[in-house]
């Protein structure tokens, strides 16, 4: 687990897709960086470098999985895989 980088999400402040996703990882005792794209310019580059130069959000990278707006049960599979969750 300690090789395991914590998650980064990259959303905005009033996206509920990427509070949900901060909510989940929040209840699961995850901690985790969030970058709001709208605030930061780095954020924002670093959404268009994994979308092929378009904005497209929430983003949340695990290690070396990068997800689109993932499902729980799918956010769920990445996290377990990574030994983030039991």
């Amino acid at each position: 687990m300690a090789d395991t980088p914590r998650p980064q999400l990259y959303g905005t402040a009033w996206c509920p897709k990427s509070a949900n996703l901060a909510d989940f990882l929040q209840r699961e005792f995850i901690d985790l960086d969030f970058h709001d794209i709208e605030a930061s310019q780095e954020a924002e580059f670093a959404v268009r470098n994994m979308n092929g130069g378009e904005i497209k959000f929430p983003m949340l990278v695990v290690g070396d999985a990068v997800m689109k707006n993932p499902k729980i049960d799918q956010l769920r599979e990445v996290l377990r895989a990574k030994g983030l969750l039991k």
